[in-house]
């Protein structure tokens, strides 16, 4: 019996992990890698997203999970809380082009995608207080959902997929280091994906997850092979119960996490962000549009949240080749910050006009200044062992 449970357990956590990390990155992004690459860029993101959300799994201990829960508590509320933001400004779109294809109108009332969003918010919000012991058979139920509407999509649709896109493989390879940077390292700042290794019976829990996430970011190639999000009633769900799956668990951590903050202060953080997402969703609607700033929103998990793992988290496979970890201070932290407002530009321009060689550029230069800046911490003679104790005194 005891074996069954902690069977049990593991699938019920690595569901919870897919269902977690079925976000609209993975509901949409697919499509337009599909469209300029083709399959080629669908596998270069989904191998490189399964084997950097399973690596942690294997790589990070339940004690090494505990430990950078503590001490990088502020980091993991922020990264959930611009999560949260994205995913309401996803659905502000979503609830517009699904009104738009069903020819809905409110009269003089609130717009659909306002409306959307604020159900998003209150759903995300209500869900939350779920019981922790609930969590993986929510996690199992979502993706139920969503494997419930690939067999009603089929896999017919697949076979509409281009199988080579508008850009040339060689922009491929150029934007290929900084995915893998960005897939390989967020995870460690996801505070789901900790709550899993930490209460999750066994790491194969993150086993489980790859083998199930894999068939969902399939299914976003099938409903995006024309090049376009086709909202059908199906689809429409499969969106809508992960979105609210990720801002309630997204907000769940917010309230949780070890952060010496008053409660005013705790609903502030989850209120800016998500007031943001609404924010952007609308300015980008009045000016660039939805998928450059959509893109552009992609920047979080493709320079910033990356950058800060590699240079203050202390990831063992990194620290072992000699990248980061840099002793968190002020001063460094300043530095880091101005890093990423240098490389921004290069970024934005490389994600939203394929500039893809900037990537490449931006990706080598935060590599270079991992390097540098452990060579220092070295004759300066601080030591990686050292750094949990000087971020503690800095917190």
């Amino acid at each position: 019996m005891a074996r069954l449970r902690a069977l049990a357990g593991t699938v019920g956590w690595g569901l919870f992990c897919t269902s977690s990390w079925t976000w609209c990155i993975g509901m949409y992004l697919p499509i337009i890698l599909v469209r300029h690459w083709g399959w080629p860029g669908f596998w270069v993101f989904a191998i490189l997203n399964v084997l950097g959300c399973a690596g942690f799994g294997y790589w990070c201990s339940r004690e090494r999970s505990e430990r950078l829960c503590r001490e990088h508590a502020g980091a993991m509320v922020l990264f959930s809380g611009v999560t949260i933001a994205y995913q309401v400004f996803f659905v502000v779109f979503l609830g517009a082009w699904a009104a738009d294809r069903a020819n809905v109108a409110l009269g003089n009332g609130p717009p659909v995608e306002w409306m959307a969003a604020a159900g998003a918010i209150v759903g995300g919000l209500l869900l939350s207080l779920a019981p922790n012991r609930t969590w993986p058979w929510l996690g199992a139920l979502a993706t139920v959902v969503s494997y419930a509407t690939w067999y009603l999509l089929g896999t017919g649709r697949l076979a509409g997929a281009p199988a080579a896109g508008t850009e040339s493989t060689t922009s491929l390879v150029l934007a290929a280091p900084i995915i893998g940077f960005g897939f390989l390292l967020c995870p460690w700042l996801d505070a789901t994906f900790h709550r899993a290794r930490q209460q999750a019976p066994s790491h194969h829990a993150f086993g489980v997850f790859g083998a199930t996430f894999l068939p969902v970011i399939l299914m976003t190639v099938a409903y995006g092979a024309s090049g376009s999000l086709d909202p059908t009633a199906p689809i429409l769900t499969h969106l809508s119960v992960q979105l609210l799956f990720t801002i309630a668990v997204h907000v769940r951590e917010v309230r949780v996490a070890p952060v010496p903050q008053s409660n005013k202060a705790r609903q502030l953080a989850l209120l800016a962000p998500t007031l943001g997402g609404v924010a952007v969703a609308y300015l980008g609607s009045l000016s660039i549009g939805f998928e450059p700033a959509y893109l552009y929103l992609l920047g979080f998990y493709g320079l910033i949240f990356p950058t800060y793992v590699l240079l203050f988290m202390g990831v063992p496979a990194l620290s072992a080749l000699g990248l980061g970890p840099w002793p968190r201070t002020p001063r460094t932290v300043g530095l880091a910050a101005l890093l990423v407002l240098a490389l921004s530009p290069l970024c934005a321009a490389g994600f939203v006009e394929l500039k893809t060689w900037l990537l490449t550029l931006a990706f080598g230069v935060i590599l270079v200044a991992a390097v540098i800046g452990r060579l220092m911490t070295r004759r300066g003679g601080t030591d990686a062992a050292d750094l949990p104790s000087r971020a503690n005194s800095t917190n």
